[in-house]
């Protein structure tokens, strides 16, 4: 039988740095047995950096001897659940539970965990590091305002989920919102901005930043975010009427689209475009702008003619969508 060298080679590579990475974890393992109180630190680096005997060995050590005083690795910690291995991320939900009530900027990261749980033991450790923790998310505010800034995109969208989640209650975290809202992870600006939109007239310092957003940003999430952020700042605030306008109309068919479903929440502002569209729009196009003009109730009474011509259209959908939407503008 011939034997195949270039496989001998490949195998003998990857024992070699199979066991260079065993000596690695060995060497950081025994530092963070004489660490002293740097030791938390350590292991909560090596729980996201290390190799996988690295990381369950982190993970297992950070769960027995961590305790209410290691806020600083709550971070690590979410981060953690997001692991292939479900006996890190199951540990990382357990220690996050020995925190209680501490631990409240971790309760959405958690609930995702146990929504998308690799295992039963990941759910199951995530559930229960839930039930010690609670629903109280109002207390992990000040940590959720300051893990904008964090290293990793993870814990940055979470910490702007919690900050939506708190709504105007979070709109002194407006400023630290406006200054993440051109972070580099698109989930984490689309995060952003929603959580902006949360914060009604509050956030309108950020008009500009969204608009440019809805301009530039090469994420159709984002973009969404942008319009419903723009159409809660509403027409009153610079730019924000010109802006939904324009992607109204513009050529992107997907986002004008978006735009024309949620621009009767506008008010009389959007009549002309909205009749525009229900007159010259693509077949998806007119649907919206007749379902957005029910939107506006009796002050879209001047598309009543627009409408009504929509009643005999040989698109079915849209007959149905004109009649509900006279409906609501003629008060029925």
């Amino acid at each position: 039988m011939e034997i195949d060298k270039d496989k001998l080679k490949e195998n003998a590579e990857k024992v070699k740095q199979q066991g260079a990475e065993l000596g690695k974890s060995l060497v950081w393992g025994f530092k963070t047995l004489i660490g002293g109180k740097d030791s938390m630190a350590m292991l909560c680096d090596g729980l996201l950096n290390q190799g996988d005997v690295g990381r369950k060995y982190a993970a297992a050590m950070i769960e027995k001897n961590i305790t209410t005083k290691d806020v600083q690795a709550i971070p690590s910690l979410i981060e953690a659940l997001g692991d292939s291995e479900p006996f890190v991320a199951s540990k990382a939900a357990s220690s996050l539970g020995k925190f209680g009530k501490a631990a409240s900027f971790a309760i959405f990261a958690l609930k995702n965990c146990a929504e998308s749980a690799i295992s039963e033991e990941v759910r199951d450790a995530a559930n229960a590091a839930l039930g010690l923790i609670g629903n109280e998310v109002s207390a992990g505010f000040p940590e959720a305002v300051e893990s904008l800034k964090h290293s990793s995109p993870f814990v940055r969208r979470y910490a702007a989920d919690l900050i939506a989640s708190l709504g105007l209650a979070a709109r002194n975290a407006v400023p630290a919102l406006k200054d993440a809202v051109q972070d580099t992870d698109p989930s984490v600006r689309a995060g952003i901005i929603r959580a902006l939109a949360r914060m009604g007239r509050h956030a309108a310092p950020a008009a500009s930043l969204i608009v440019e957003r809805l301009t530039i940003d090469d994420s159709i999430e984002v973009k969404h975010e942008a319009v419903s952020a723009l159409i809660t700042l509403g027409s009153s605030v610079p730019g924000v009427k010109e802006a939904l306008i324009e992607t109204a109309t513009g050529a992107d068919k997907d986002l004008s689209e978006y735009a024309l479903s949620n621009l009767g929440k506008l008010g009389e502002d959007a009549l002309p475009v909205l009749v525009k569209a229900l007159k010259e729009g693509t077949a998806a196009q007119k649907r919206k702008a007749a379902a957005s003009l029910g939107d506006l109730g009796p002050a879209g009474k001047d598309a009543i003619s627009a409408l009504s011509s929509c009643l005999t259209a040989e698109d079915v959908l849209l007959r149905g969508i004109a009649k509900n939407s006279l409906s609501k503008i003629r008060g029925r």
